[in-house]
């Protein structure tokens, strides 16, 4: 019983931090979307540049 609640506990946590995430660098998120809508595979070498500028934001949480 007790691993589950832990288990509960971490993906609250989890999700929390992810809303606050999405929060904080949802102008980023929302420009790197917009860039690669139609895109498939070359959106990787294409915004090589806004993907580490939405991962920094996003590690600086």
């Amino acid at each position: 019983m007790g691993y589950i609640q832990e288990s509960r506990e971490e993906e609250a946590l989890r999700s929390k931090m992810k809303q606050k995430a999405m929060k904080e660098c949802k102008d980023y998120a929302s420009k790197y979307a917009e860039w690669s809508t139609g895109r498939t595979i070359s959106v990787v070498w294409q915004f090589l540049q806004e993907a580490k500028e939405l991962n920094n934001c996003l590690h600086q949480l």
